[in-house]
């Protein structure tokens, strides 16, 4: 059969099922501070602890960009009662490392800026392929997940949604992320949703 990809209109964050896993773009640097990013930082505080811890441990950022971090739903995200579009709802998070750095570079922070389309471009393909070997592992029974004490039960990730990645802060046509969308997990039998604004 393969994917189902469908495009809707509205918030990621709203539309995502219970177990749906959010796939966004990220830096390798441990920041998310704009987008679709400073959203999920906002509403799955706990999910970004992950992420950033995940950024400062390695030892070198060639080690993560063109890889995924996927992050099982965090109790204090989803148990927390203050958030109100997505409380008691457990969502996962696939943390596409596209960009090396953000924004404009910054030697003060160590940030180089946003890589070129080029790398974003690649560092997709082989990122998305990461992502569906890692969602492929925590669907199956020999789960291991690297903040395994976090993972709540033994729930496994579901549909996936994503924004149109990329085509924000790194300026990458959608287009070329959907074609490596396509391309990477074409043969796989899963529900994946754009939501755009």
């Amino acid at each position: 059969m393969g994917i189902e990809l469908t495009h809707e209109e509205g918030d990621v964050v709203q539309k995502v099922s219970e177990q749906g896993v959010i796939v966004h773009a990220c830096n390798c640097l441990g920041a998310w501070g704009s987008g679709i990013a400073l959203q999920l930082k906002q509403q799955f505080p706990a999910a970004y602890k992950v992420y950033e811890q995940h950024c400062k441990r390695d030892n070198s950022i060639e080690d993560i960009f063109g890889t995924c971090l996927l992050i099982p739903p965090q109790p204090a995200d989803y148990e927390a009662t203050t958030r109100s579009s997505t409380a008691n709802k457990a969502v996962w998070i696939a943390c596409l490392f596209t960009s090396v750095g953000y924004g404009k570079p910054n030697k003060q922070r160590g940030n180089p800026g946003v890589s070129s389309k080029q790398d974003i471009i690649a560092a997709t393909g082989t990122s998305l392929m990461s992502s569906l070997l890692q969602w492929q592992d925590a669907r199956s029974d020999e789960v291991e997940v690297e903040n395994e004490a976090e993972v709540s039960g033994a729930a496994q990730p579901g549909d996936i949604f994503c924004p149109k990645f990329n085509a924000g802060s790194f300026n990458v046509p959608w287009e070329k992320t959907e074609e490596l969308i396509e391309q990477k997990w074409g043969d796989v039998d899963v529900k994946w949703t754009v939501v755009s604004k």
